[in-house]
């Protein structure tokens, strides 16, 4: 017997729900969107910020930054670096949170944020 219709459980959700993400009691931000068929992750911490691409298997979700934004304390100017820095992030809540450098950082809408 298969269940169908609107009792049917959903289907898990195989890649991350589009938006941002908030950590509590942090300031930083962590998003994810599509772009031109790219998997996009943007990280904002501090006056920092990451930019990069990510893929997911299985339930962790691999980031690689492939740019950091960031200003020099009482400059406004920003700078702009290459890098190469790879880091993995745990999928939770049916793709809506992601477990990240010590925080759980969960969608906007579970935390109360509208769209922007």
């Amino acid at each position: 017997i298969t269940m169908e219709g609107p009792l049917a459980p959903a289907a898990p959700a195989k890649d991350m729900a589009v938006g941002k993400y908030y950590a509590a009691a942090r300031a930083d931000t962590l998003s994810f969107w599509t772009h031109e068929g790219q998997k996009i992750a943007y990280f904002q911490f501090g006056t920092t910020e990451l930019k990069g691409t990510y893929e997911i298997e299985g339930g962790v979700i691999k980031v690689c930054w492939t740019k950091k934004i960031w200003s020099k304390p009482g400059r406004s100017q920003k700078i702009e670096d290459a890098v190469e820095i790879c880091e993995e992030m745990t999928v939770e809540e049916n793709y809506m949170s992601a477990r990240f450098r010590d925080g759980l950082y969960r969608h906007q809408h579970l935390v109360g944020e509208d769209d922007d």
